[in-house]
Parts: structure tokens; C-alpha cells; sequence
């Protein structure tokens, strides 16, 4: 995705994906039509919001799994010193 195309599929050969750059035969093609300018300018930010919320929501469910393996950690080490008394 550029500035200049938002969201705009394309067709493309399958080789260039892969990072292997020098054996792709170099075909492209557009699948979507051009995007109007308004498009443009009401895309970009909305596609900018919704890729920072994604990464908020990583972040949060990387924080989450944490607080999970430190409550599971306490509640085994309280069950491990209960029966040791």
C-alpha cells in the first residue's frame, strides 16, 4: 500500500512475494480501478488508524498473556507452600 493507491489490489506474479526479486518475471497488473482523490484523502487516515489500533491490540494481548503467566506462577507457588505446611 502507497500514498498514491490505498487499498488498491493488484495482480502480481507470485515469485516477487517470496523476497526473490531476480527470478520474478515482473508481472503486475491492477485488479481495482484508480482511486479518486476524495478516496485518497478519506482512506489513508482511516487505514493509518486502524493499523495503530492493531498494533495496540498486539501489544495489549502480549501484556495480557504475561499477567496470565505470573497469576498461574503465584497461584502454583501458593498451592506448593500450602501443602509444604
Amino acid at each position: 500500500m502507497t500514498e498514491w493507491n490505498p487499498a488498491r489490489r493488484f495482480w502480481g506474479c507470485p515469485m516477487y512475494t517470496s523476497g526473490a526479486r531476480n527470478s520474478s518475471c515482473g508481472y503486475f497488473q491492477w485488479f481495482d480501478p484508480p482511486t479518486c482523490p476524495r478516496g485518497k484523502e478519506v482512506l489513508l487516515p482511516l487505514i493509518k488508524k486502524m493499523k495503530k489500533m492493531e498494533e495496540a491490540a498486539r501489544e495489549q494481548k502480549t501484556k495480557d498473556n504475561r499477567m496470565l503467566k505470573c497469576l498461574l506462577i503465584c497461584f502454583i507457588a501458593s498451592w506448593i507452600l500450602f501443602f509444604a505446611m
